[in-house]
């Protein structure tokens, strides 16, 4: 896979994948991943390991995240309508990649820490109007 080298001091390690708009950070060190930045956005927090477990409630998706970041982690539960979901992955992602990349999403914009611990995937609109937009690129 080809990709494009994005501007940072120390580190060669940030690209962006081509077709996609989801910036990518391989970064070995921490100080060089604070450097990384495109435009006025800074990359320094979508390095945190996401798992997601998924639970099938008739209609609906029940999630159990843990992001881990650094030394510390944090744990969310976040619902999911079966018909939410084939609105926004439209047969593209499964669903726990959605709600991966929807962190993902969040977390270039706020801390793990700042994620509300228990919401509906759907509430992320609210905060972030341009999410149904942009997480299509990320799938």
């Amino acid at each position: 896979m080809q990709a494009a080298l994005v501007f940072a001091k120390r580190a060669e390690f940030c690209y962006t994948i081509p077709g996609r708009n989801v910036i990518r950070l391989d970064v070995v060190d921490k100080k060089a991943l604070d450097d990384c930045t495109v435009g006025d956005r800074r990359f320094n927090r979508i390095m945190a390991n996401i798992e997601v477990s998924r639970t099938d409630h008739g209609d609906s998706y029940e999630f159990q995240i843990t992001v881990k970041e650094g030394k510390g982690e944090t744990r969310h539960r976040v619902t999911l309508r079966k018909a939410d979901y084939q609105e926004l992955a439209a047969g593209k992602a499964s669903p726990e990649d959605l709600v991966t990349e929807s962190f993902r999403f969040l977390l270039e914009r706020e801390p793990k820490e700042s994620i509300l611990r228990s919401f509906d995937l759907m509430v992320i609109g609210r905060y972030f109007p341009e999410y149904r937009r942009e997480i299509v690129r990320y799938l």
